[in-house]
Parts: C-alpha cells; sequence; structure tokens
C-alpha cells in the first residue's frame, strides 16, 4: 500500500508572516514535511557535504552555498506559493513495505532528515523544460535511505501539487546513472518521457560526461487520478 496524506482536511491551512508566503505542513504516516528553520541549517548543511548524497551532482555543498541554497528554497515559496519542504522524520509508522526494503519501516531516529517538494527549475530547454515547467525533487540524508521515506514524501507532495496548487502537469529529472532516485519516481507514479531528455544546459566538462544527460519522467493530473497514487480522504 501506498503512504496517504493524512488528516482530514489533509493540510494545514497556509498563513503569512508578512510578505513571507509559509508553506502548508503536509503529514503522512511518519512525516512531517514543514517550513524550514534556523535549526535546520547545521543538518542540512552536512547532507550538503556528504559525496555519497552529491553523487549525481558536480560537487558537495560548502556551508555558505548550502545556507543560500535555504534562502532560495525560502523565496521560491513566496514567488510561487509553493517550494521545497523540510522532511522531518516524526515517529513510527505501520511496516507497509516488503522485503526488498533495506532497512525497518522506521529507523529508531528522528529529526530533519531533508527536503522534498515542487520547484520551477532555474533554466530553459527550448521544447523539453520551459518556464513554466514545474520539477518535483528530494535529497534526504544518508540515515533516511532504504525506508521508502522519499517516496512517502513525494506521494504527499504530488497530492498537493494537483489538489491544493492546480498544476496540470510535474515533472522530474535525473542523470542516467541515478537509479535510486529514477525507482522513486517510478513508485509514486511518474513515467519516462524520452522525447523530452536533454543535455543539461550549464553542463561543463569538468562535470564529468555521466552529469550531461538527463532523463525526464512525468505525470499530468488526469494520469495522476487514475492512478492508485492519487490518495483516498481519510
Amino acid at each position: 500500500m501506498r503512504p496517504q496524506v493524512r488528516s482530514d482536511p489533509r493540510y494545514v491551512p497556509e498563513v503569512r508572516h508578512g510578505s513571507q508566503a509559509v508553506l502548508p505542513t503536509l503529514r503522512t504516516e511518519r512525516l512531517v514535511l514543514r517550513n524550514w528553520s534556523d535549526a535546520d541549517l547545521d543538518p542540512f548543511a552536512e547532507l550538503n557535504a556528504d559525496t555519497a548524497v552529491m553523487e549525481h551532482f558536480p560537487s558537495t555543498l560548502t556551508r555558505a552555498e548550502s545556507d543560500d541554497l535555504v534562502e532560495h528554497i525560502r523565496h521560491q515559496a513566496v514567488a510561487s506559493g509553493f517550494s521545497l519542504w523540510a522532511v522531518e522524520v516524526a515517529g513510527p509508522g505501520p511496516r507497509r513495505h516488503g522485503p526488498e526494503d533495506s532497512g525497518p519501516g522506521f529507523t529508531g531516529r528522528t529529526g530533519f532528515a531533508g527536503f522534498t517538494g515542487i520547484i520551477r527549475p532555474p533554466f530553459v530547454v527550448p521544447g523539453r523544460i520551459d518556464a513554466g515547467t514545474v520539477e518535483i525533487g528530494w535529497r534526504l540524508s544518508r540515515w533516511a535511505w532504504g525506508h521508502r521515506y522519499a517516496t512517502e514524501a513525494a506521494t504527499a507532495v504530488l497530492a498537493a501539487a494537483f489538489e491544493r496548487f492546480g498544476l496540470v502537469e510535474v515533472v522530474s529529472f535525473t542523470v542516467v546513472d541515478n537509479l535510486r532516485s529514477q525507482a522513486v519516481m517510478k513508485r509514486v507514479g511518474l513515467r519516462r518521457t524520452p522525447e523530452r531528455d536533454f543535455d543539461h544546459p550549464r553542463w561543463e566538462p569538468a562535470w564529468g560526461k555521466e552529469l550531461r544527460r538527463h532523463q525526464v519522467w512525468s505525470i499530468d493530473r488526469a494520469a495522476w487520478e487514475q492512478s492508485s497514487v492519487a490518495s483516498e480522504p481519510q
């Protein structure tokens, strides 16, 4: 069974502090997807400095770059009304996955684990990625791997994308070798759209040729509504 967003209504209402938009809190069986706090900066910097986490990126991030990314995430929330949520493991939930999981349904550890959310890519690829494209993405600390937290969080974000924010399509893309992320894309209902694959417009030879070509996966609102990924109100 796929993780579902909990509670009815499903979302904690959005509020505003001055001109700053605050993302609605999303809750699942084991996770809270919430706004960022300054307490997240240290563990986020540690995550971004981990070479395993950043394997499919050009490099790890410095502390300053990591902090700047959080500021960018916050600005995206103001500009778009949506962005990347901080993901917090809140506690154990029922084990719902089979023996293929590399660990138990709950790690025993709680707290900040990374991010999952939807953003507008910072580049355009004509005919493939345009100014209206919205991408779903995730990045979790290594201690949170193997428990399908990314799947659980991404399922909740897709529900918000289509139900709350009224999006008509969500895409995701990654390099060919990033099989872990591709598995999450497939589990949450995205499908390969190879006609939209692209060479990253900011690619540099120093990155290595393996980071140039990107696969595109996508799901539109109609497909999401028809799929088993769409959660029912509880």
